[in-house]
């Protein structure tokens, strides 16, 4: 009975010195874990950087904002690139058709299924240019610019909408593009309700106050 009593009292007493050694192997790991964090440099902040882009097309470091001539821009301290944000010039045509305009019924977001005048993003060609090639594209008309009507800048989207009047497509036939379900031309007045852009809108009104006048 004593050996086997001593022989339990062997295996408590190396049960508690092998858990003594678990918990004096974790209280040094923590105590050096904690020493490399506090010996350790300070982390720097994350970078701040305005909406837009987010890395650098040059050298892909991460942007931050930087102050030029008193205005907050996105810029990269690696190279020196700065992103200007420009905002985005849109050509839109108003067509004369008849006695009213060309609209095309959006096909594709933002306001999809309702009514707007032709038009889209210039792309490396001049703003009269766009207008005769957005009209080509959306209406299927080949028209010439007839005059500059309007600009307006949209901060929210960051676009300048440039209107042209374009000479009267009368007799040609109407032809919707890809990103528009139909072409119609309509006589005035317009239903507010079925307009997609309040801007368009805007322009038509005022394009119609002078014709009237």
């Amino acid at each position: 009975m004593n050996g086997l009593t001593a022989f339990i009292g062997i295996l408590v007493l190396a049960a508690l010195c092998k858990a003594f050694s678990l918990s004096v192997g974790v209280f040094i790991r923590k105590r050096l874990e904690d020493r490399a964090r506090r010996d350790a440099p300070p982390t720097p902040p994350k970078p701040t950087r305005r909406p837009g882009f987010y890395h650098c097309p040059n050298c892909k470091c991460i942007l931050e904002e930087v102050t030029i001539e008193d205005k907050v821009r996105n810029g990269c301290k690696g190279c020196g690139w700065v992103h200007w944000d420009n905002p985005l010039p849109v050509a839109v045509a108003v067509i004369p058709y008849g006695k009213g305009l060309v609209f095309v019924r959006r096909k594709v977001e933002p306001r999809a299924g309702f009514l707007a005048l032709p038009g889209g993003f210039v792309e490396k060609e001049g703003l009269e240019a766009g207008a005769v090639r957005e009209a080509l594209e959306e209406t299927g008309l080949e028209v010439a610019v007839d005059r500059y009507l309007k600009s307006v800048y949209l901060e929210r989207v960051n676009q300048i909408l440039v209107f042209f009047l374009m000479k009267p497509a009368t007799g040609q036939k109407l032809k919707a593009g890809s990103d528009a379900t139909e072409c119609v031309f309509l006589n005035p007045p317009y239903d507010h309700e079925k307009m997609a852009f309040p801007t368009h809108e805007a322009v038509i009104n005022e394009y119609l106050a002078q014709r009237q006048g």
